[in-house]
């Protein structure tokens, strides 16, 4: 059997059980759970050893490159609903923009329901945006830990930002030589490889720039286990924005020896930027939607 046609098949099989109510409820309990343990083993910690959280004001830099992370991520979902459904951006950016906050809610319902409800062509179906999400949420956050594994194991800090752009790129055009030699029946995120690559690298500078602000002798051991983290917490489906699980994953890999109050409050003020960039971006696509609306009116 083709490595094409047994790829076709797994993601057929992985799919058939992903789909079970079932299955989807007993994963998200069970990670629910983890989730609300960790908070609990977090926050005794920090109160018993006295913790008080130091506010920071992010620079514009920061807000920049957070902005331009999540317009890259706009870009690639507009990319891939104009190739899949040809839709325009005013068609579905207030779904999407939705999705950004549906996150926070437990299970992650709103993630699917907001872009599954998306309105399509009579003879179309939503089926190729849920293996979008699955693309974006799950190959996207493969590439990322490979990536960081790869740059934390075996390279100084020194070249570590580097070799992140170079190890990055060469996975992302070869799972997309992986893909084209495959028959889907749609077009994959990754097709857009240069966004791809861009999307991964601005998501590391923007926690970079946090963790220079809070704590520059090692701000970028901080931001590259903070990106580990990230990318394994989006496998536990069904914790909100991955809280709680994200956070104790980063406190693991942070050893006691090199823990210390800084880098809780890196914790805190990265939360509070991604809550501040999911806010913001809902809230100018409400802006653009209306005018959009009245100028076509």
């Amino acid at each position: 059997m083709k490595l094409s046609n047994k790829l076709k098949l797994l993601f057929s099989k992985a799919f058939d059980v992903l789909k079970q109510e079932k299955v989807q409820k007993k994963i998200k309990i069970f990670n629910s759970l983890l989730a609300f343990i960790s908070l609990i083993i977090i926050f005794t910690t920090l109160l018993n050893e006295g913790y008080i959280y130091s506010l920071y004001t992010l620079s514009f830099t920061t807000l920049l490159v957070g902005s331009l992370f999540y317009l890259s991520n706009l870009y690639l979902w507009t990319f891939f609903m104009k190739q899949n459904y040809q839709l325009s951006i005013e068609d579905f950016i207030n779904n999407w923009s939705l999705s950004k906050l549906g996150k926070y809610i437990p299970a992650g319902i709103m993630i699917l329901t907001s872009r599954l409800n998306q309105k399509v062509k009579r003879n179309q179906n939503t089926k190729k945006i849920f293996y979008g999400l699955l693309e974006e949420q799950f190959l996207f956050s493969l590439i990322g830990l490979v990536t960081s594994v790869l740059v934390i194991s075996y390279f100084s800090s020194t070249y570590q930002p580097v070799v992140f752009l170079i190890i990055s790129t060469l996975l992302v055009i070869l799972i997309k030589k992986i893909i084209d030699k495959s028959s889907f029946d749609y077009i994959f995120l990754i097709n857009n490889k240069i966004i791809v690559i861009l999307n991964l690298n601005l998501n590391l500078l923007f926690i970079y720039l946090i963790a220079l602000d809070v704590s520059p002798d090692i701000s970028f051991e901080i931001a590259i286990f903070y990106f580990l983290s990230s990318c394994l917490s989006l496998f536990f489906v069904g914790v909100p924005a991955g809280i709680g699980i994200r956070e104790f994953i980063f406190l693991f890999f942070m050893t006691p020896d090199n823990l210390n109050f800084a880098e809780y409050d890196f914790l805190f003020t990265i939360r509070l930027a991604i809550i501040l960039l999911d806010l913001s971006w809902y809230l100018m696509s409400l802006i653009f939607i209306k005018y959009n609306k009245t100028f076509n009116d």
